[in-house]
């Protein structure tokens, strides 16, 4: 069964263009086991699906990347990563890290929660988690 979970209002981010405004819908698929994020615009709607959030929202950021478009949530922000742990529970948690810093559970952020700033693709958001990784046995 098919289930809705949250529905918000997102900003889009393009560059040279004013902020874009998007409905986020977050469903769940009990029967497979599988979270869909859903971003729909005034012209477009975006979908992925996977076995947990950040899968998920990395598929529809795919997509919106492929229009030049960054979706403007803590899960798409540079220095915001889940945990392998999390990665393996499918959870909607994410660190949100600090160079040369471990992170604790205080830096716990809601990966759908939106924000303020620009988003950063998954290629960046990627390199700056290998940089952080990196930063943690630099300061060991």
């Amino acid at each position: 069964m098919i289930k809705m979970l949250e529905v918000q209002t997102v900003r889009l981010h393009q560059d040279g263009r004013p902020d874009e405004l998007a409905e986020l819908s977050l469903f769940e698929d009990d029967g497979h086991d599988l979270i869909r994020v859903q971003v729909a615009t005034q012209s477009r709607v975006y979908s992925g699906q996977e076995s947990g959030f950040f899968e998920a929202l990395c598929k529809v950021r795919r997509e919106l990347e492929h229009d030049g478009l960054l979706i403007c949530v803590q899960g798409a922000m540079l220095g915001v990563y889940p945990s392998p742990m999390a990665l393996s529970m499918g959870a909607r948690v994410a660190f949100k890290l600090s160079l040369g810093q471990p992170a604790r559970n205080s830096d716990l952020v809601d990966m759908f929660e939106p924000v303020d700033g620009q988003g950063s693709t998954i290629d960046e958001q990627a390199q700056w988690y290998d940089r952080w990784l990196h930063s943690l046995r630099a300061s060991c």
